[in-house]
């Protein structure tokens, strides 16, 4: 009963909420630009114009991507583990070593499965690793806990990098080098500890 009492409660806060919200839409669907009703009555939101880039900046961004490294994904994790020691937090069940001599590739592998959003099965195929290993590895390794301690060692890690002080302290939220402060006022306004505070991931 308290909890349809509740349910109710939060669907009445909802539609007041959008409610609230009609006098400014209906304004923007008057306005007849970005936002408007087409000739079947469907809702037609306009995409964004992206702004246009000065030839310098242009020159800036290919000398950048010229400059910048290539080097496979599986490259890029295995060094960021030795700069930061990462998969050390991935620890098994039984807090035990690994004995297998494979475990750290089963590891990266299915890290990268979970990542990527591969299949087990598929990563498995791709690689040439024996498939009932590495669902072992991937059920008795990468749980919630370890998953967040490791994410917790990579953030603090990038944390004290000099590049990380010219984004701030961590209160703004930041979108392909974008800067937008965050209010908690804001209905919809999460805090992302993972990305957005160091040791709280």
């Amino acid at each position: 009963m308290l909890t349809q009492l509740g349910s109710a409660h939060r669907l009445d806060e909802r539609l007041q909420e959008v409610e609230a919200q009609l006098p400014l839409l209906e304004s923007l669907l008057a306005q007849g630009q970005d936002i408007r009703l087409d000739e079947e009555g469907e809702l037609v939101v306009t995409p964004l114009r992206a702004e246009e880039l000065s030839p310098e900046v242009e020159q800036l961004r290919a000398l950048l991507t010229a400059s910048l490294p290539r080097a496979e994904l599986t490259e890029v994790l295995v060094e960021v583990d030795q700069w930061t020691g990462f998969s050390a937090e991935l620890t098994g069940l039984d807090q035990t070593t690994p004995r297998a001599p494979e475990h750290q590739a089963l590891l990266y592998a299915a890290l990268l499965a979970n990542a990527c959003h591969i299949s087990l099965r598929e990563m498995a195929q791709s690689t040439g690793l024996d498939y009932q290993s590495l669902c072992w590895v991937a059920a008795n390794y990468l749980r919630e806990d370890t998953l967040k301690r490791a994410t917790t060692r990579l953030v603090n890690h990038q944390h004290h990098q000099w590049l990380a002080r010219h984004w701030g302290g961590g209160t703004l939220s930041s979108s392909d080098g974008q800067r937008f402060p965050v209010s908690g006022k804001i209905r919809n306004a999460r805090a992302l500890p993972a990305t957005l505070a160091t040791g709280r991931a």
